[in-house]
């Protein structure tokens, strides 16, 4: 890892947030009534939306939009009010979805992605209006009641067990300690976890992690065993 990307990745002990992922996008307190989001304008940009579908057919608690627009500079902002609380810590069919997702294998070799393209993929129905975020900077309470979720531009109607999976992805201890303990309350859906896993770890080819080359491993031996067997048979 370069200087830079060190750099790039310094978590401010105030906010939780890396200098990268500031440059992206900040989020200010504007009195103690209003909240103003600030990022690029590029998608993902449906929280608006996603939060006009809340309002209309559930009942969950979140903060109301005042305003969206962008500025000169090709930056997106959204003005909502701020809820009084405390943080507590497109596709047809599951095929298209697998297809879809395997657009991110495009690096890797063919060998190793036909092994993986036989994987069943976990099944996804029904699906749900998913928040994708649950982080504990995102649930506020107030004497032990709940007051509101936010951050939903990352909501969506995903596979059954997305809200699940999406309790593996953690961006600071304390997060991914927080999120162990909500995958003990949601319904386990382990294959569906572990398959996300497994696409991840290949989507970073040729950079593999260690549980990616593990993985490109284990799938290169199971074409060579099938090769084997063909072989013989033959």
């Amino acid at each position: 890892m370069t200087t830079s990307e060190k750099v790039s990745d310094t978590v401010c002990p105030a906010c939780n947030w890396s200098t990268s992922k500031q440059r992206y996008c900040n989020v200010w307190s504007l009195g103690s009534n209003l909240i103003l989001k600030e990022r690029l304008n590029q998608p993902p940009k449906i929280e608006v939306q996603n939060i006009e579908f809340l309002e209309q057919h559930t009942t969950i608690p979140i903060p109301s939009v005042i305003r969206e627009w962008t500025d000169d500079s090709d930056r997106y902002f959204i003005l909502m009010n701020r809820l009084n609380g405390k943080p507590y810590g497109p596709l047809d069919s599951d095929k298209q979805l697998h297809d879809a997702l395997m657009q991110a294998l495009k690096e890797v070799p063919s060998p190793v992605l036909t092994q993986f393209k036989d994987r069943p993929l976990p099944i996804c129905t029904p699906y749900t209006f998913t928040h994708g975020d649950l982080n504990c900077q995102n649930i506020l309470v107030k004497d032990g009641e709940l007051v509101g979720i936010l951050d939903w531009e990352s909501a969506g109607h995903f596979p059954v067990w997305w809200e699940y999976v999406a309790t593996s992805i953690g961006f600071t201890a304390e997060d991914a300690k927080w999120k162990a303990l909500l995958r003990v309350r949601l319904s386990g859906y382990e294959e569906g976890r572990e398959f996300w896993r497994d696409l991840y770890a290949l989507s970073r080819y040729p950079n593999l992690i260690e549980r990616g080359q593990a993985f490109v491993d284990r799938l290169l031996c199971a074409e060579q065993a099938a090769d084997g067997k063909l072989a013989s048979t033959g």
